[in-house]
């Protein structure tokens, strides 16, 4: 009487182990966006895909756009593309975009992608202060492993300035300036975390002269909802704030993000995309 009992228990087993080990499919989903004030809505575009160095990118302040946004290979490095408008003493930036060029994740059949734009108070579209914006998305469906792990390696890039106007950093009044590093971000696809951080973290110039060191972040360890989304606090030695992004990609190899830190009237918004194997 016991056999069927057995019998039924290992039907049982052997259907577990047939169980898929991807997550139900995630469908085309947009991130928070982070903004440093209200303003920074009128703020718009991308640096599309593909677009070569030198030629206007349609980067838009209330619906118009920015003349003299172009793409420069001079704060392009490695998938994201770069675009800006330099202030007349080539030092500063009036307005900087940065986006990912669609090849962050591993091929061109699931996308995840990330932008940030950002106007200083010299640029005259924004006369009370710093203007920042973030946005990211994944642009097809994907997946999550359900098994396993990986890092995501990738490229973060964003903006720092003064949300008053004020001057910081030994840069004079309604500067903005722009900053970088590189991304480091553990997947734990069982135990549904992520955790990581930014390093190389530092601040440059329009024409290419380095900036300030700004410390590295550490992308706090937080969980991986149903969605891939993830969100959590962000930490340097010099501020604090928010990071968060979303999973895509196929097989979840791609990730893309935000970043927001604080100190003060002192804001950095930015943006990264990574990759795993």
């Amino acid at each position: 009487m016991r056999t069927p009992v057995v019998i039924t228990a290992l039907l049982g087993l052997a259907a577990c182990s047939a169980a898929p080990t991807v997550s139900p499919p995630l469908p085309v989903a947009s991130g928070t966006v982070l903004s440093s004030n209200s303003d920074a809505s009128k703020l718009g575009g991308d640096v599309p895909s593909g677009l070569p160095y030198g030629n206007a990118a349609p980067i838009t302040y209330n619906g118009s756009t920015i003349a003299g946004v172009i793409k420069s290979s001079n704060i392009s490095n490695g998938s994201f593309g770069g675009a800006q408008k330099i202030a007349a003493d080539g030092q500063t930036f009036d307005v900087v975009a940065f986006s990912d060029d669609g090849v962050s994740t591993l091929g061109q059949s699931s996308i995840i992608s990330a932008t940030t734009i950002g106007a200083s108070k010299n640029s005259g579209l924004s006369p009370n202060g710093l203007m920042q914006i973030a946005k990211y998305d994944r642009q097809t469906n994907s997946v999550l492993p359900t098994s396993g792990g990986g890092t995501f390696t990738g490229l973060y890039r964003g903006t720092m300035g003064t949300t008053d106007g004020s001057a910081f950093k030994g840069y004079g009044a309604g500067t903005m300036i722009a900053t970088k590093g590189n991304l480091s971000l553990t997947a734990d696809f069982v135990g549904k975390t992520v955790s990581g951080t930014i390093t190389g973290h530092t601040g440059y110039l329009a024409n290419g002269a380095g900036g300030p060191n700004l410390g590295d972040v550490t992308l706090t360890q937080t969980a991986i909802t149903a969605n891939g989304s993830y969100i959590d606090s962000a930490t340097s030695s010099q501020a604090s704030g928010t990071y968060e992004g979303l999973i895509g990609g196929p097989n979840g190899t791609g990730t893309a993000g935000a970043l927001k830190l604080s100190s003060g009237v002192i804001s950095e918004i930015g943006v990264f995309t990574g990759k795993r194997p």
